[in-house]
């Protein structure tokens, strides 16, 4: 024999988690309707983002970042010197304006050469530029020293 009032808890709760039912029989048997539905939303503790780049597409994106980079920074200078700065680069250096992210000691030869040690500044300023449109990632030097090229090859390595 069936109590009467667990049978009206039972309904009521599995009324609430579960929709609509109906009672089968007198015993505690319980249908749930067609129409009815359970949904569960879990709320996700974290996220984990896997690497699900494209290959080859972390390089595109260093080349134009740098580049972006670059072109920013020359552009302080004026539109002409920055002209005139890629033409030397490809006059004296043998490197064009796309091949600059592939030949980074190259273009830190360059600019130390034309600036002397105005360079360092031209190099601070590209790392800020960088690190605007990364903020991310996070160097740190072996030695203590932040290097031009050791920022940049970390920062390759990170995208």
């Amino acid at each position: 024999m069936s109590n009467p009032k667990i049978t009206n808890i039972l309904r009521l709760t599995i009324a609430g988690l579960c929709g609509r039912v109906q009672h089968m029989n007198s015993t505690t048997q319980l249908q749930r309707n067609q129409d009815a539905a359970v949904t569960i939303n879990p709320e996700p503790a974290c996220i984990i983002w896997l690497n699900n780049k494209k290959a080859g597409s972390s390089k595109a994106d260093f080349d134009s970042l740098f580049l972006e980079a670059v072109d920013s920074t020359f552009s302080m200078l004026s539109d002409s010197n920055k002209q005139s700065l890629y033409f030397h680069l490809k006059d004296s250096f043998g490197i064009g304006r796309e091949a600059i992210p592939q030949n980074i000691e190259v273009f830190a030869n360059m600019l130390e050469q034309v600036f002397g040690q105005g360079a360092l500044l031209l190099e601070a300023r590209i790392m800020q530029k960088l690190h605007s449109k990364v903020p991310r990632f996070r160097f740190s030097p072996e030695k203590g020293e932040l290097s031009f090229l050791g920022y940049i090859e970390g920062l390759r390595s990170f995208l």
